[in-house]
């Protein structure tokens, strides 16, 4: 195992470079046909399908793993692992099939393989590097080609009016997938938290003025931010593991004067993301209301 702390922060700058993509398809589809592409997309990584699919990202990853070594970062929170053994590689491509980040040791480079996609993305490669993995996913009836969003940043700002309806939704199944296994409060999960009723609490002018979203074109997660304290930070689960979160944290340390915040002290995940972007845990626990879960104080260094 290796200490993923100190690569946080390198891992994000590299998820903010140039990239190009390693697809089924041999170039990227035109945005009037987004909607076409996202209805046949799940037919295209669904089953058999895309079992084939990943395989064949599976063989591009064991091959650049001949030459380089690499450090693979999970979704799922876990400790990254150098020069993890094949099995180990496989079943969390294949049977996992969770996000994934493989640093390319020497090369400043990143391999990301998202869940559920019908592509990877490759960040930062040098030229040889570039022309190696093209020739790896060649062989396996993948293309390589270059993202047209190279040159576009994203932005974090402050949250609008026709951000909610975003946030409500990032909100509410992001709260489902990670909080109803632990609580396991059906009534609470699924009628108390509806997207409506979220967009409602939102929408009101004290709650939307200390919201930010990162946006690049798209919302993809957000922040709520009151007086020092950072209320909420979700990031689509869709998005998770490509520095989002980071990002978002970032910027409420340089630009806004936050200083605490409350996690759940069963919820090692933020707890470690939370200290790896310099917050510590405190001595003070809460319960949290109508549960047997405490929640702890975690204070910015």
């Amino acid at each position: 195992m290796v200490d993923v702390s100190p690569s946080l922060d390198y891992i994000e700058e590299l998820l903010s470079k140039p990239y190009w993509v390693i697809d089924a398809l041999p170039v990227q589809v035109p945005k009037e046909r987004g909607k076409r592409f996202f209805a046949i997309e799940p037919w295209l990584i669904e089953g058999e399908r895309g079992l084939e699919l990943r395989s064949n990202f599976l063989k591009v990853v064991m091959g650049l793993s001949c030459y380089y070594n690499v450090v693979v970062y999970r979704g799922d929170g876990a400790e990254a692992v150098r020069n993890p053994a094949p099995a180990e590689i496989e079943r969390w491509v294949l049977e996992d099939a969770d996000m994934l980040n493989l640093l390319i040791e020497g090369e400043d480079a990143l391999l990301s393989i998202p869940d559920g996609s019908t592509c990877m993305a490759l960040y930062n490669p040098h030229p040889q590097l570039l022309v190696l993995v093209s020739q790896l996913a060649a062989a396996n009836g993948l293309f390589v080609w270059q993202s047209e969003h190279v040159d576009q940043r994203p932005v974090i700002r402050k949250a609008t009016i026709e951000d909610i309806s975003r946030i409500a939704e990032i909100h509410v199944f992001v709260k489902r997938l990670k909080f109803w296994p632990i609580f396991k409060d059906d009534e609470y999960s699924f009628k108390d938290v509806q997207v409506l009723t979220e967009a409602q609490r939102y929408a009101d002018p004290s709650v939307l003025s200390n919201l930010f979203v990162y946006d690049d074109g798209v919302v993809k997660g957000f922040m709520h931010i009151e007086n020092s304290e950072i209320v909420n930070l979700y990031v689509d689960y869709f998005f998770q593991g490509q520095g989002i979160g980071g990002a978002l944290i970032e910027y409420a340390k340089e630009h806004v004067p936050v200083s605490f915040l409350w996690a759940l002290e069963c919820n090692t995940d933020a707890i470690r993301f939370y200290e790896a972007h310099g917050f510590v845990r405190t001595d003070e626990r809460e319960l949290e209301d109508g549960t047997s879960e405490y929640l702890v104080k975690m204070r910015r260094v």
